[in-house]
Parts: C-alpha cells; sequence; structure tokens
C-alpha cells in the first residue's frame, strides 16, 4: 500500500518543513529581524506538529470510515502471529482481544474509539517531535542567513 508510505514522508519531511515555514511565515508576516530564539523555535514546533497529528489523523479517520478497513486491520493477522511465536503471556491475549475487537468496529462501522486513540497518541508523539526537530533547524537557518 502506498499509504503507510505517504506516512512515512509526512513524518521525516513534511512536518519538519512546515514548521520551518511557520518560522518563515511568522518572521514575514511580523516583519521582525530578530533572531529567533529557542523557546520560539520549540512552540512552532510544537503547534505545527500538533496540528499536522490531528489533520493526519482525521484523514487517516475519514478514510477508514469510508473503505471500513486500514492497514493495521489488514496486517492484523501477521501481527498475531508473529507475537503468538514470541509467547509473551496474558498480556498478548489481552491486546490481542482489543485489537480484534477494534478489528471487528472497524469492518462494520469503519470507526472504533480504540483505533482513534491509539492512531492519534501515536501521531501526536511522532509529529510533535518531528515538528520540534524542525522548528530547531528552521532556527539555525533562519538565524545563520539573518546575520
Amino acid at each position: 500500500m502506498i499509504i503507510p508510505e505517504i506516512k512515512n514522508a509526512g513524518y521525516f519531511f513534511i512536518v519538519p518543513l512546515a514548521a520551518v515555514f511557520s518560522l518563515i511565515l511568522n518572521k514575514k508576516i511580523t516583519n521582525s529581524s530578530d533572531k529567533i530564539t529557542t523557546e520560539d523555535a520549540f512552540i512552532f514546533g510544537i503547534f505545527t506538529g500538533l496540528f499536522t497529528a490531528l489533520f493526519m489523523t482525521s484523514f487517516d479517520l475519514i478514510i477508514t470510515f469510508f473503505v471500513k478497513t486500514n492497514e493495521l486491520v489488514e496486517s492484523l493477522p501477521y501481527i498475531e502471529s508473529m507475537f503468538r511465536k514470541l509467547n509473551l503471556g496474558p498480556v498478548t491475549e489481552e491486546f490481542f482481544t482489543q485489537t480484534k475487537k477494534m478489528a471487528k468496529e472497524i469492518r462494520q462501522t469503519g470507526f472504533s474509539f480504540f483505533y482513534l486513540f491509539m492512531i492519534l497518541f501515536s501521531n501526536l508523539v511522532t509529529c510533535i517531535i518531528f515538528g520540534m526537530l524542525g522548528g530547531l533547524i528552521g532556527r539555525q537557518y533562519l538565524n545563520k542567513n539573518s546575520s
């Protein structure tokens, strides 16, 4: 599937570039010649990551709602067989009970709260981290060019 590859590109390229772009736009809008502080770069990175995570989650949920499946639901049997071979105990059983319930909800209705929270948490952590990195990279780039 191509969708996971687009997500990876979003994490590694689009989110940091969006954070850099937000710093550039802020400098242009405020007509400021001051150097960007580390705190401002982090704040812009956090907000860029937050909004990107919310958008990515919304987009993923909309697609899942209409097609009533996603890459997690499709790969669940393979993931389960792999974890069963590892024999991790009762925690694994509870995890698969919940994920099978989630997969059933998605196939029936196109939505699952468990999936929503799982994907939202994952996107928030990943996008905010890469947003902060992009903010710091943008800070370095813009402060070097404004000297």
